[in-house]
């Protein structure tokens, strides 16, 4: 996931304030937890801070869950079935919404406006729908393996990033 351009530009947008202050994230998957949903508990660490508070709702194969990462209300809903693959991240901020879709493939971003209906109250528009394709993400982790190895740091997504995610999973969905 953090490979993917639209997770980048959603990190890249949340450190610029683009967005405004981060309210919410809501966050869906399908297939089992360790599947799917183990990558956007990651994610939400990636975007907001580490884990803290988790309240879950254990069903199996896709169990839900309310977190909190870093100071943001985290949702991650698992829809309970595996006849299809669906990953999708939602971020809501003071001045618009960030939304990856289709397995967080495309990255479909808002802006807050002044709602003529209702004076007073604002309503999300979409200002930009950005396409991307996985191999985009493949490069993008080849290139960053590389300059880790060459500057001697550790890449985006490492074995240690991974192990600090694991126990908000296994906390969410207890071992077998």
């Amino acid at each position: 996931c953090r490979y993917t351009p639209g997770c980048r530009r959603v990190r890249d947008q949340l450190s610029t304030g683009t967005i405004g202050e981060p309210t919410r994230a809501v966050f869906t998957y399908s297939k089992p937890f360790r599947t799917n949903g183990s990558h956007l508990i990651d994610l939400a660490r990636w975007w907001f801070g580490d884990i803290s508070t988790i309240r879950a709702a254990v069903s199996t194969p896709s169990p839900s869950a309310f977190f909190k990462a870093g100071n943001i209300e985290c949702i991650v809903c698992g829809i309970g079935t595996s006849n299809y693959s669906q990953l999708y991240a939602d971020v809501f901020g003071t001045n618009g919404s960030r939304h990856l879709i289709e397995n967080i493939q495309h990255l479909v971003e808002c802006v807050a406006v002044e709602d003529p209906l209702y004076p007073g109250f604002g309503k999300l528009v979409e200002r930009r729908r950005t396409e991307t394709e996985i191999e985009q993400a493949l490069i993008a982790a080849v290139d960053d393996l590389l300059t880790a190895n060459h500057q001697m740091t550790d890449p985006i997504c490492s074995g240690r990033e991974a192990l600090a995610t694991l126990p908000a999973c296994e906390e969410i969905e207890p071992k077998a």
